[in-house]
């Protein structure tokens, strides 16, 4: 099972990255040099922490590193690899948990309750299990243009 996941990822990752353009390069550089740079501020000024510094340098030697190209560009397929592979397991583990956490719990009250929106009793007497439809009030064009 291991080995499909990574292959999964590895498929997902060489998907995901194209050459990128060079306004993506700069935004990124950008990113790397607000974020660090705003939480080595948060370290430094309000938490007189002096990690705030390293953090601050972080940021201004990945901003920097945009100035050689060849060498930003690997910076970028490394962040965007990451970027997959964390939103890989993110996503299921917050599936995971909505399923868990959301639905089993309604679902198991419908049924302690007895209810069934979908009406999906079995009834072998009954000669079709469709429903008709009231007919339309309005039906005119604009009726149907207005959907909702």
């Amino acid at each position: 099972m291991s080995v499909s996941i990574i292959e999964e990822i590895r498929d997902e990752i060489r998907s995901v990255l194209v050459e990128p353009k060079g306004r993506d390069l700069t935004i990124l550089a950008l990113v790397f040099l607000i974020l660090p740079g705003l939480y080595g501020s948060y370290q430094l000024f309000w938490k007189g922490s002096s990690t705030g510094y390293i953090w601050i340098g972080v940021g201004v030697a990945l901003a920097v590193s945009r100035l050689i190209p060849p060498l930003f560009r690997q910076i970028y397929k490394v962040w965007i690899a990451f970027s997959v592979i964390l939103g890989y397991f993110v996503s299921r583990i917050l599936l995971t948990l909505i399923f868990f956490l959301v639905v089993t719990p309604v679902g198991l009250v419908m049924r302690l309750t007895g209810r069934d929106p979908m009406d999906r009793k079995w009834d072998p007497a009954a000669p079709t299990y469709w429903k008709a439809k009231e007919q339309e009030q309005d039906p005119t064009v604009e009726r149907y243009e207005r959907q909702f």
